[in-house]
């Protein structure tokens, strides 16, 4: 359903992957991706907000480490993996990555689109992610859920 595009970021262009509804767009969301990249559960996400009237969007952040990361949680070794991924991420960087897809995501050519933002797992229990709240709308939803039985305590626990 989904395809990938390129977003212009203040630091350069990066990918990030974009389900479109068959409709007018009930609202855009922006989709930050678990410690995995965004991978095939992401897109499934991004799909199914796609099918529901959402623009989604979910980019690429780990792209000034490598570019196109998609593991899994299957094994040990992609899981030490991710966390090296996200211990390596300027996550001041990311924040703009995301105003930028914000920004990509409320262009003219998508009529109906109201920015939100969605984050998950790891993006929705991190500090560096409050800085991203004045990116959005006053009228723009935050809506955050847990993939993860961690992150879902700290989400509501309210402890981010």
């Amino acid at each position: 359903m989904g395809e990938w595009i390129e977003v212009q970021g203040p630091d350069g262009a990066f990918k990030a992957y974009v389900a479109r509804p068959s409709g007018t767009p009930k609202g855009a969301v922006v989709a930050i991706q678990e410690i995995f990249g965004v991978n095939a559960v992401m897109r499934g996400k991004a799909d199914w907000l796609a099918s529901e009237g959402f623009l989604a969007v979910s980019p690429d952040l780990f792209w000034r480490i490598k570019p196109g990361i998609d593991l899994t949680d299957q094994s040990e070794a992609e899981w030490k993996q991710a966390l090296d991924y996200m211990n390596q991420l300027d996550k001041n960087a990311s924040v703009r990555d995301v105003q930028a897809t914000l920004t990509w995501a409320r262009k003219p050519r998508r009529p109906g689109a109201k920015p939100a933002r969605w984050a998950i797992a790891w993006a929705a229990t991190s500090r560096s992610w409050r800085r991203a709240e004045p990116i959005a709308t006053r009228r723009s939803r935050i809506m955050a859920a847990a993939s993860t039985r961690r992150s879902a305590k700290l989400a509501a626990s309210g402890n981010r």
